[in-house]
């Protein structure tokens, strides 16, 4: 519980105040702070920003030599669980001189018997130590050196006689010594007096060794007034008697008035400590009873509570005490109009107390003397009640029989009741909020669908909420105390166990997967686990927070079964498509053999007949495989199809230019064979198409180190009827080099991804162009398929069907490629061709190669050279073959080149 404290408005306008020697202090033992009000700020001479609000802080501003006893007896009344003080301790003013501070409190403990907070009073008793310690100085000296300066000595004589007297101050007494010299003491003092000294003596009388001090106190009165003294009687002699006589009516005034401070503060100590555990049920009793104990005190006649309402600026009395025959007011100021009391209200808001020894000195037209003379007040001091710096009220003493003037303790009670009053409102309100933060935490926690648990370090549980209750299907009372391998069968209770402790040992939030087994089986969770730490930042155990995601791990476990199916069917397909490559492969070479045999005239009969039936059932064979291929590229295909027109003739264009110069940089030919007959445009996925031929066309020049690599393409009419008015064509299309060639152990698995030959190896590369090239090849409705003799080189045969609009077959423009000849020449499936009329002359066939070799390798120089050395002595050819060169028209060259190889040589 924290304390409000008044600001420094009472020190201005209430220079009383300013000075007051008595504060409320507070130390809470769990988080090592001390809190001061004001005052006590002011009696340690310290500011808040120079002093360390903690115990040791505290500590370091007690007097050196007085620290270890002050510490000592405060740890003692803890552990005795006993009141702490009155103590006496010194402490070193800013001035330098030593002030003498009194203290003394309670210590409150929780449940568990554990000390939680202290709290007391604090009161500069620098006049009453100073005044003490003179005494006994006075009282040493005097001792010490008898008869030096003493405030008065008489010498009695065994009889009672006053013998002699001697005085520091002679007027300082009731009368002059001179006076009663010669009398017995009987004589001169009161009767009551006498008596008392007459006891005295008869001690020392006892005394036989005559070292006896015999100490009495009397008070006589003189004029209205008791004057007190001290006398001390000892044996000067065996027949005298030395009286020491000391006035201690100062000291007197000052012990009775210590002593009502110190039961005020010990009043003030017993209310506070009714209002540190208070329910909000039992508060208005105890403050009843309060303002009965202190205004009984400073014997005020009535002693009050008022609450303020600005808004509507009116003032209510919540509480009230009378004394006997002081008629009760509190029924008659409920929701009393405060409008024209601008003077009590500024005041109030501003912190200040509001005094009037003498009400009838007020105004006669003043409001508040209106208010206050018709219920008889004759004096009042109000205190308001300051509230984080906002007035919510005040409190007050009224005196209605005598008048009064206030002394610092009605001020010291009103302001410390004040803070009291504050302080409690405030933890009632505290604790009011805290029971509904924590039932909202409450219903956060059993009903955020989520489980909730807290375990300590041990892992013993200290929280778990219903819904862990649920689905554990045990109760809190069960859980409470209890570790996971108390609760659950080991492999459950180690993994939760493993985690904690995970979580403990980084100090850090860690999220994983946990499980429980029940009935109805594994059921799965996510839980979010993070450590719990003290107010020193020590982690004191574990929270966890968990998720249940069963639902979704059961539909993650079908996906997976899903994708493993499919996994299964893909490498099922790829199985039976590596078999049927590779029945296929022996299976073409028997076709093949078969083919050669069945035209051989050697053969009889009945062995035509054989190779026939070898033909018949290699071709039902093949059916089959064909089949299976056909199943397994449906299955495998996911990738859809883009379709669009382009010219067959571009992509050989483009196709050429690309690889042309490729294969001179490693100094092998690039042939091009096209047909011509086929249409200007076709639909089909010209991208996948060109892929496909880009990664086969590349891995033969990439793998031919002498030779040539050729590409044929023919676009076929599909035997197929038209449907929707469109031609169907089938695109084939062989890729032939001359490389090392393909193991035949290895070609079933050319087109598996990242699959490499050897050779492959050696030069780099994914593995993935073949495999990539077969996909797409699948996906348009393609095959592809190699054949390869290691030594001599590979084949690669790639279909793919297109279509084209319902239009009459046109003509491109006619290609011509490296070799010499053209599309043309395989339209026929023939090379030869027809004479073409003069003036073109007969070439040799070696020259027109040598012409052509220079113009695909961009020589012009060498061209220009060639064509002078025609053998034929043609003079119009060189000039035309030199002024195409002059021109840079490739395009113009190669086809005079080759309308000459179609000249018969």
């Amino acid at each position: 519980m924290s304390a409000n404290y008044y600001t420094d408005d009472y020190s201005t306008e209430n220079p009383g105040i300013s000075n007051d020697q008595f504060g409320y202090w507070e130390y809470l033992l769990e988080s090592d702070k001390v809190i001061w009000s004001d005052n006590v700020y002011k009696i340690f001479e310290t500011k808040r920003s120079e002093f360390k609000p903690t115990l040791e802080g505290f500590l370091e501003l007690i007097y050196e030599k007085d620290r270890s006893f002050f510490k000592k007896s405060y740890e003692e009344s803890v552990q005795n669980k006993e009141p702490f003080g009155p103590i006496m301790h010194r402490i070193i003013g800013r001035s330098g001189e030593i002030k003498f501070i009194e203290e003394q409190g309670y210590t409150e403990f929780n449940e568990s018997f554990e000390p939680v907070r202290s709290f007391g009073i604090v009161r500069d008793v620098t006049r009453y130590g100073k005044m003490d310690q003179e005494l006994i100085e006075q009282k040493k000296y005097v001792d010490s050196i008898i008869g030096s300066l003493p405030d008065l000595i008489f010498v009695l004589s065994d009889k009672g006689i006053f013998l002699d007297a001697k005085a520091r101050n002679k007027n300082m007494f009731l009368s002059s010594p001179e006076s009663f010299l010669g009398k017995p003491y009987a004589r001169v003092l009161p009767k009551d007096v006498t008596l008392q000294f007459d006891g005295a003596l008869e001690l020392l009388k006892t005394d036989t060794k005559n070292n006896s001090i015999i100490t009495i106190d009397y008070q006589i009165q003189n004029q209205g007034k008791t004057h007190y003294y001290e006398a001390r009687l000892s044996w000067m002699s065996q027949t005298k008697i030395m009286v020491v006589v000391r006035d201690t009516s100062s000291r007197n005034k000052a012990f009775r008035r210590y002593k009502r401070l110190s039961d005020l503060q010990n009043l003030l100590v017993n209310i506070s400590s009714t209002y540190i555990n208070i329910e909000q049920n039992s508060l208005e009793k105890a403050i009843n009873t309060s303002l009965a104990e202190l205004g009984s005190f400073v014997k005020a006649d009535r002693f009050y509570v008022f609450d303020y309402d600005f808004k509507k600026m009116t003032a209510s009395n919540t509480y009230e005490w009378c004394t006997a025959g002081v008629e009760p007011q509190i029924h008659l100021l409920q929701n009393y109009p405060i409008d024209d009391m601008t003077d009590w209200i500024d005041n109030h808001r501003n912190g200040r107390m509001m005094i009037h020894e003498n009400v009838q000195e007020l105004p006669e037209d003043n409001y508040t003397r209106k208010i206050l003379e018709p219920q008889g007040i004759k004096s009042i001091i109000t205190m308001p009640l300051i509230n984080n710096g906002v007035c919510t009220g005040f409190i007050g003493l009224d005196y209605v029989d005598e008048y009064y003037t206030f002394t610092h303790q009605e001020k010291q009670l009103l302001q410390v009741f004040s803070q009291m009053l504050v302080n409690v409102d405030n933890r009632i309100k505290t604790q009011t909020k805290l029971i509904e933060n924590r039932q909202l935490l409450d219903d956060i926690i059993n009903h955020s669908g989520s489980i909730i648990v807290r375990k300590n370090l041990n892992g013993a549980y200290q929280l778990v909420n219903s819904k862990w209750q649920e689905v554990t299907g045990l109760s809190e009372q069960e859980a409470l105390g209890k570790t996971d391998d108390e609760l659950f069968p080991a492999k459950i209770a180690r993994q939760f166990m493993q985690n904690d402790q995970n979580v403990i040992q980084k100090g850090e939030m860690i999220e994983t997967q946990e499980y429980l087994e029940d009935e109805e089986g594994i059921r799965y969770f996510i839980s979010s686990k993070f450590p719990v730490r003290d107010k020193d930042g020590t982690i004191s155990g574990m929270c966890g927070m968990f998720t249940e995601i069963t639902d979704r791990k059961r539909a993650e476990e079908a996906e997976i079964k899903r994708r493993k199916s499919e996994a299964a069917n893909q490498a099922k397909s790829e199985f039976l498509s590596n078999v049927s490559h590779e029945i296929r492969t022996p299976l073409n070479a028997i076709l093949g053999y078969a083919e050669i045999l069945s035209q051989s005239t050697r053969l009889t009969n009945k062995q035509h007949k054989q190779i026939t039936t070898i033909q018949k059932s290699s071709d039902h064979l093949l059916a089959l495989i064909n089949g299976i291929l056909d199943f397994s590229k449906i299955e495998a295909g996911t990738m859809g199809v883009d379709s669009e027109e382009f010219s067959p003739s571009d992509l050989y264009l483009y196709l050429y230019m690309m690889f042309s110069q490729k294969a001179k940089q490693k100094k092998i030919q690039f042939k091009l064979d096209t047909d011509k007959n086929h249409p200007e445009f076709v639909v089909g996925d010209v991208a996948k198409i060109r892929q496909v031929l880009i990664n086969v066309i590349g891995n033969a020049i990439k793998f031919t180190e002498e030779g040539e690599v050729s590409l044929y393409a023919k676009l076929l009419k599909n035997p197929g009827t038209e449907i929707n008015k469109k031609r169907n064509y089938l695109f084939k299309f062989e890729i032939t080099d001359s490389g090392p060639g393909i193991a035949t152990d290895e070609i079933p698995n050319i087109f598996n991804s990242f699959y490499q030959l050897e050779t492959g190896k050696k030069t780099g590369g994914t593995g993935l162009g073949l495999a990539i090239s077969n996909k797409l090849t699948s996906i348009m409705g393609g095959t592809i398929s190699v054949e390869s003799t290691v030594g001599v080189g590979t084949t690669f045969t790639i279909t793919i069907p297109v279509h084209s609009d319902d239009k009459p077959d046109q003509t491109k423009q006619q290609l011509h490629f490296a070799d010499g000849s053209t599309s043309e020449n395989y339209a026929t499936d023939t090379h030869d061709s027809e004479e073409l009329p003069a003036p073109l002359p007969k070439l040799p066939l070696d020259n027109i190669q040598k012409l052509e070799q220079a113009v695909l390798e961009g020589d012009m120089k060498k061209l220009r050279l060639l064509a002078g050395r025609l053998t034929n002595g043609d003079d119009s050819l060189e000039n035309e073959i030199k002024t195409l060169a002059a021109q840079y028209d490739y395009e113009k060259l190669l086809t005079l080149f080759d309308e000459l190889r179609k000249v018969k040589l």
